[in-house]
């Protein structure tokens, strides 16, 4: 084969390869998603780029000719940037409705209001346009073959992961069987460009063939959707709820892209905190940015926290949650963040923006929401992610019996827990604060609240509240350098020395986050990240969990539950630990039938939102795909093992190792092309084989040259499914 017949032949392969690719691709989104183009125009348009990307690539100087194209392309996209967005806008609503009805954790993204007829050629243009390009690259300049692969597959699996979209089959057949042309011509063209266009050339025919026969296998009709991609759409909701980075803006409506991995002080990500630590090491400046999260209805009164979950374990500049080994020990009562008393049964509605993995509760609170799971005494699981929920609120509540969190055994776990100080934190607080001992604080309102006073005191003493207070210094601990070097600080740097100082005292606490509101009675009140908080919560003996914001821009709203216990009508508090026991047996009776009461209401939820089975022609186009790409893939790894072997053989060892491996090959090559081998290399594998003679190594060349010879005969004269064949069974170069 000449010069020229070889650069027409890898031109032919690099154009098919491009255009099917390009428009295999781009046609498997829109098909299955039915975005609306304009087919011919694009299809036209992908096969003109794909004979001009071919033919550059392989020119000389064709970087020159891609680089006018580049400019000229920019210039349009600049001159046409308007149409451009507009046309991704109409792309980007299309696929994303497809995937909102598919997975409820996702929502429609409208970047710009769509026009009756609008279209989004230009778009899946430009999308083209790369991957014909990449494909372009690869196959004439020699390159890998993972850049254009991974460009292929991503449209693929955009189309597949959604089980109720079916891309068209020739778009499937076009995308796949480029892909796999590519994979299968791989090594072979790395080698020899020529050679490895020949053969992609000469397996045209076959894979179509193959791909029409995996169809007819496969039929659409009657597939329903597979237990594996039932047990998928739990996972992929999941997944997405993270990951999603779209949010609607309440005011404006238009829908703003947020990271999901900024940092925050509150735990992992911005909204949906860690329930496991918060990492103080990151606790740096800080920006306001005002993104709506969610909005609050209460009937009465006023609330000022919605709590998210508390955090009991400092170690390491880190709040951790306790270890479930310690509650494993301890009964936890279900209800312990509940309240027993007299009050005015109110109502508090919450309406989030997106899904969150707890629940957003008041103080106070009678009841948990219907769904929820409360986790032990540290936060409400919401197993749903509901959006909309309603809260049972204690308004005028006075405690006329004994509240949860004050049953015997729990308040042992809180003193055990609730009170750990590491020695050196505890160290450093006796030497700049005196030798204290604990106050004895049991049962003492008044002497609760002057040590509460006196802990605000010293963690407000000197600071400026400053969102921009620098990261801790490396090697510090979080709280000595906040109360010793820091002149400012915010929420987190406040609640965790006042939580730390409270323990020295001998007061339980804990690190609390969620948000600070100013809910009225009776209006929606809108919150947003900028309200994001932390705070601490209090033992009391006679009454459990209360809140103390030690923050000076949060001290006008201090302690909220206190306020609410607004006739002081606590009962006198019991001289023995042995009364509160005699309680636990009837509370538990009452704790048993509440926690049946939500089960079974968790269960009827479960049930009406659990998805149905439903009929899918995905089944079987998946199947189609991966038999082809896993046979391709097979196919490839087979040459290279066949490859690897055949050189070891051929490089390694003395010359008559070499020449006996060299004269079974030719014996293949000879059966396969009936050919006969010459008495002299024959007589020469003889004496490699029996004898003491060592072969030189122009004795050894003369079997190179013929097995090359042998070889380039048997595919030159080889018709193309046969020269397919040799090549990759026999995987002759």
């Amino acid at each position: 084969m000449n010069g020229e017949n070889k650069r027409f032949t890898l031109f032919l392969t690099a154009f098919f390869c491009a255009a099917a690719l390009s428009i295999g691709a781009v046609f498997c989104v829109i098909t299955a998603f039915c975005v609306p183009v304009s087919g011919w125009t694009l299809a036209g348009w992908l096969i003109a780029l794909s004979a001009a990307f071919s033919f550059l690539c392989g020119c000389r100087h064709g970087w020159i000719g891609l680089l006018v194209l580049t400019l000229a392309a920019a210039g349009a996209g600049y001159y046409g940037r308007l149409a451009l967005y507009a046309s991704l806008s109409v792309a980007v609503e299309t696929i994303s409705s497809v995937y909102a009805s598919a997975f409820d954790t996702l929502q429609t993204v409208t970047l710009l209001p769509t026009e009756p007829g609008a279209a989004a050629t230009a778009c899946f243009a430009v999308f083209g346009a790369v991957l014909s390009l990449v494909t372009a690259w690869t196959v004439r300049g020699q390159k890998m073959l993972w850049l254009a692969a991974v460009c292929g597959i991503l449209p693929l699996v955009l189309c597949l992961v959604i089980l109720q979209s079916v891309p068209a089959v020739w778009a499937v057949m076009l995308l796949v069987g480029a892909l796999a042309l590519l994979l299968l011509s791989q090594q072979l063209r790395r080698v020899n460009a020529s050679a490895g266009g020949t053969l992609a050339l000469a397996l045209l025919m076959p894979l179509a063939a193959l791909m029409l026969v995996l169809y007819a296998a496969f039929p659409a009709e009657g597939y329903t959707r597979s237990e594996w991609s039932e047990s998928l759409r739990p996972k992929v909701n999941d997944i997405a709820d993270k990951l999603t980075i779209f949010r609607t803006n309440e005011t404006t409506g238009q829908v703003q892209l947020v990271s999901p991995f900024s940092p925050s002080t509150l735990g992992g990500r911005v909204w949906d905190l860690s329930v496991k630590k918060a990492n103080l090491n990151r606790v740096g400046p800080q920006r306001l940015n005002g993104q709506h999260v969610m909005r609050v209805f209460c009937d009465a009164g006023t609330i000022r926290y919605l709590r998210g979950c508390s955090l009991g374990i400092y170690e390491d500049n880190q709040w951790l949650a306790v270890d479930e080994s310690a509650y494993a020990s301890t009964e936890i009562p279900e209800d312990v963040m509940l309240v027993r008393g007299d009050y005015q049964l109110k109502q508090v509605k919450i309406e989030t923006d997106m899904k969150s993995s707890v629940f957003y509760t008041p103080y106070m609170m009678t009841d948990y929401p219907v769904t929820a799971a409360p986790v032990y005494d540290a936060y409400v699981k919401n197993p749903l992610q509901e959006t909309q929920y309603s809260v049972d609120w204690a308004w005028g509540f006075s405690q006329t019996e004994q509240n949860p969190a004050t049953r015997g055994e729990y308040r042992a776990f809180v003193y055990d827990q609730y009170t750990q100080l590491p020695p050196e934190l505890e160290a450093y607080f006796r030497e700049a604060y005196g030798e204290t001992p604990p106050i004895a604080v049991s049962y003492r309102p008044d002497a609760l609240l002057t040590v509460l006073d006196g802990v605000g005191m010293i963690v407000q003493n000197g600071k400026t509240y400053d969102l921009n207070t620098p990261s801790v210094p490396e090697g510090e601990d979080f709280v000595t350098w906040f109360l010793s070097e820091s002149d400012t600080g915010y929420c987190v740097h406040f609640a965790t020395a006042a939580t730390m100082l409270l323990r020295y005292y001998g007061v339980p606490a804990r690190y609390v986050t969620g948000y600070s509101i100013q809910a009225k009675s009776g209006e929606w009140t809108d919150v947003t990240q900028d309200d994001a908080h932390a705070w601490v919560e209090y033992y009391r003996d006679d009454f459990g969990w209360l809140s103390f914001d030690p923050t000076p821009a949060a001290s006008d709203a201090a302690a909220e539950p206190e306020e609410q216990l607004q006739n002081d009508n606590l009962p006198e508090p019991p001289e023995k630990k042995e009364e509160f026991e005699e309680q636990i047996e009837d509370n538990k009776k009452n704790e048993t039938a509440n926690i049946n009461e939500n089960q079974d209401i968790l269960e009827v939820n479960k049930k009406n939102v659990e998805p149905q089975k439903t009929k899918t022609g995905t089944a079987w186009l998946l199947r189609i795909v991966c038999c082809a790409l896993i046979l391709a893939a097979i196919l490839f790894v087979w040459r290279i093992i066949v490859l690897s072997a055949r050189m070891a053989n051929f490089t390694r060892g003395s010359t008559n190792r070499r020449a006996v491996h060299y004269y079974r090959h030719i014996v293949l090559l000879a059966r396969l092309g009936k050919a006969e081998i010459p008495e002299e290399l024959e007589q020469l594998a003889q004496k490699a084989r029996f004898s003491q003679h060592k072969l030189s190594d122009g004795e050894l060349l003369q079997f190179a040259e013929f097995a090359d010879s042998l070889t380039q005969t048997l595919i030159n004269e080889a018709k193309p499914l046969q020269r397919a064949i040799y090549r990759l069974i026999y995987v002759l170069q």
